[in-house]
């Protein structure tokens, strides 16, 4: 897989999945810990914007999204299966609303 999805991804899209694989992304918990962010909470939800919750739990399209992939496709739905599926990698990247 990661060799397909390097080979098809566009240097953005492998920027992200490298820092939604490494939890060094743009989320708000993360920022937090980097002194850019006050709470690091998720402004939908009011939890910790963790990589788990942004594309697992959240009330938002790149979470339904991933779970409707996840559904149709008869792939486990959890965070390892997803940060290593190329397809559901470029699905993060073009349903996000912001830069990962």
């Amino acid at each position: 897989m990661r060799d397909d999805f390097h080979r098809e991804a566009t240097v953005y899209q492998q920027t992200d999945a490298n820092r939604l694989q490494f939890g060094r992304c743009l989320l708000n918990a993360y920022l937090q810990q980097i002194d850019r962010h006050a709470t690091g909470f998720c402004n939908t939800c009011g939890v910790p914007e963790t990589v788990k919750h942004y594309v697992m739990e959240c009330n938002n399209d790149v979470t339904r999204e991933v779970q409707a992939f996840c559904q149709i496709r008869n792939h486990e739905h959890n965070l390892a299966n997803v940060l290593s599926n190329g397809e559901i990698i470029r699905l993060i990247c073009r349903k996000s609303k912001r830069p990962i």
